[in-house]
Formats: C-alpha cells, sequence, structure tokens
C-alpha cells in the first residue's frame, strides 16, 4: 500500500512539474525595448494642434453583465452572442469619434476570449487612412483557469492608429512582474510609444496599459519608470503626452468621488500627487468615471467607479480640451476619453 501511494504521488509530482516546466519554457518574454512594424497608410505630418483618444476595449468581454473572476466575480469568458455584440457596438462608437491619434488596450487577435476574432485587422477597416501598429502584452497558447471555464488561447495587446506618420514606433517593457509560477499567466506590462518628427524636434505619444492586481508595488516601479522616461524625453526639448488605461485612479479622485453604494474596491490605488514637477498636467475628465468595478453585473449608483483613464502632458503641450464619453459600461468596462491639444 506504502509503494503504490508513493508511486501515485511520484505520478502527481511528474505532472506538475511537466505542467509548470512547459509554461516556463513556453512563456512570453519579450524584449525590454522592440521595434514595431508600422503599417503605413498615411504620410501627412503632425500639425501643432490634434486630438487623442484612448480606450480600454476589454477585447469585447468586459461588457455590462460581466462579473469578472479576477475581480472576485463569478464569471471569466463571454458568450459569443455578448462578444459579438459588444465588438459591433465598439467599432461602431470607434468609428463615431474623430481623433487624430487613437490609443487603444485590450485589443485581441484569435483568442478563445473573443472567439478568435482579429480584432486588429476589423478595426484596421475603420481606420483605413491611418498609419498603425501593435504592441503584444498577453500572449499565452493556453491557460487552463478557471478550471470550469478556461481563458484558453490568448493574444492580445496595444495597438495605436495615427492619421500622422510617424519616425518610430516602439514596445517598452514595464518593469516589474509576479513572483513564479503567477507570471506565467499574467500579462506582460508594456508601453508603445510613437515618435513624430515636428520641426526640429519631436512629439512623443505613449500608450500605457499598467498592471492591476498588484499590492501596488508593481505599478509604483512602472510609475517611475514612466516618470524617467517624460523627464528625459521634455529635457531633450520634446513633447510628451501619455494616455492609457493607468489602473491607478488619478490625483484629487477621492474614493467616494462617483456615488455608488458598493464602496472603494481593495485593487484602488491612486498616483503620488507628487510624481511629477508641478508644471506636468495630469489631464482627465472630473465629470465622467473612466471605470467601473467588475466583481458585479453594473448597474449605475451600485457599482464603484472612478477615473483611471486619462493623460499626462509635458509643460509645452496646452490642453485646449478633455471629455469622457458616459457610455454607461455596457460594452467594455472603461469609458473612451478625448484630448485636444496644441504644442507650444
Amino acid at each position: 500500500m506504502f509503494k503504490w501511494i508513493l508511486r501515485i504521488l511520484i505520478f502527481i509530482f511528474v505532472l506538475i512539474a511537466i505542467f509548470f516546466g512547459y509554461y516556463t519554457f513556453i512563456d512570453f518574454k519579450p524584449s525590454d525595448y522592440q521595434i514595431l512594424k508600422v503599417e503605413e497608410k498615411n504620410k501627412t505630418y503632425i500639425d501643432d494642434e490634434f486630438t487623442i483618444v484612448s480606450w480600454n476595449i476589454g477585447y469585447a468581454g468586459m461588457g455590462k453583465n460581466m462579473d469578472y473572476f479576477m475581480d472576485g466575480g463569478t464569471r471569466n469568458n463571454p458568450n459569443e452572442e455578448e462578444s459579438l455584440n459588444n465588438f459591433e457596438n465598439i467599432k461602431k462608437i470607434l468609428g463615431s469619434i474623430n481623433g487624430d491619434i487613437i490609443l487603444l488596450q485590450e485589443v485581441d487577435i484569435d483568442s478563445k476570449r473573443s472567439f478568435y476574432i482579429n480584432q486588429y485587422d476589423e478595426i484596421k477597416e475603420i481606420f483605413k487612412d491611418y498609419n498603425s501598429s501593435m504592441g503584444f502584452n498577453y500572449v499565452n497558447p493556453y491557460i487552463p483557469f478557471p478550471f470550469n471555464d478556461p481563458i484558453g488561447k490568448v493574444n492580445a495587446g496595444l495597438v495605436e492608429f495615427s492619421k500622422y506618420k510617424p519616425i518610430l514606433s516602439a514596445r517598452y517593457k514595464l518593469p516589474g512582474e509576479y513572483k513564479w509560477p503567477l507570471k506565467l499567466f499574467h500579462l506582460d506590462r508594456c508601453m508603445l510609444e510613437m515618435r513624430f518628427a515636428f520641426k526640429d524636434r519631436e512629439v512623443i505619444v505613449i500608450n500605457t496599459h499598467n498592471s492591476a492586481f498588484d499590492k501596488g508595488n508593481l505599478r509604483k516601479e512602472q510609475m517611475e519608470f514612466i516618470k524617467n522616461k517624460a523627464l528625459k524625453e521634455y529635457e531633450n526639448g520634446n513633447w510628451v503626452i501619455i494616455g492609457g488605461d493607468w489602473n491607478m485612479k488619478f490625483p484629487e479622485i477621492t474614493d467616494d468621488f462617483f456615488e455608488s453604494t458598493q464602496g472603494v474596491q481593495s485593487w484602488v490605488k491612486t498616483i503620488d500627487e507628487n510624481l511629477m514637477p508641478e508644471d506636468w498636467k495630469w489631464v482627465y475628465d472630473s465629470k465622467v468615471p473612466t471605470s467601473r468595478s467588475a466583481d458585479i453585473v453594473y448597474e449605475k449608483g451600485v457599482n464603484y467607479t472612478t477615473i483611471l483613464d486619462g493623460f499626462l502632458v509635458s509643460p509645452n503641450v496646452e490642453v485646449l480640451n478633455i471629455s469622457a464619453d458616459d457610455l454607461q459600461f455596457e460594452f467594455t468596462d472603461h469609458n473612451p476619453v478625448k484630448i485636444k491639444l496644441k504644442l507650444k
């Protein structure tokens, strides 16, 4: 009996070793810096006044009916009808957005959770005259969790579209990662950079999607990285605009900024108001929440909502307008934000 128990235990141990060994071997290991291929459709050069839109489309799987298991909910994948309906409406909204530069987060390509649709290709059809590039931050041939409805195959990342011709598009790895083996199944956080020639210098537009479920240390490391990058570019005489899903609420946004019966969530962290010099600007629409709690389905006034999406701009950039569209989180758990800027 002892020998049989020992054999079973050894067999289980070998299976576990093979499982984690395989995922360690195939783990997505992007370089710290990667020049991206730009699909060039337009050779227009950037002007001194333009608009940028940032939106986390949540792979069309985070609509109002999703209570996501990573946030404490019960579901992982949407059903196909929900996903397709969300994506069709997201495309319609994108088609109505009059932005010169579009920054998107959580765009899927050939992923189980979005029913193997190439969302990047379909969105490119909307922005036919835009230059575009994509940087991946979530690549895994099969995520077996949760066991009742596995995430499965995932290929996802950040996308940038631009009416203007970039001189370079690049992916930067954001620092910090979960410990092994958790890191095998989490996103490899990154930011995308587009550089545009303007006069004798450059306009730097960055699309970021920072960590979400850590206790705050990863996000702190990432914010320091972004800070150092931004200050270096500004010191070189460039204009700097950084937008995206920061996964941290903006300075001055208190926990009870928007009314809800649910209350503040444990994952909520705040950007340090002293992170950047005083002449740098955190820009957001204070009237509209851009993110909701996803542990329960969305109901206005019940879910905790806050502002995680917006922009950081350098002192040599003038903000002409900022607005978020209140879409009531119908098709994704974030609202799009649009900013109009003028280079000084």
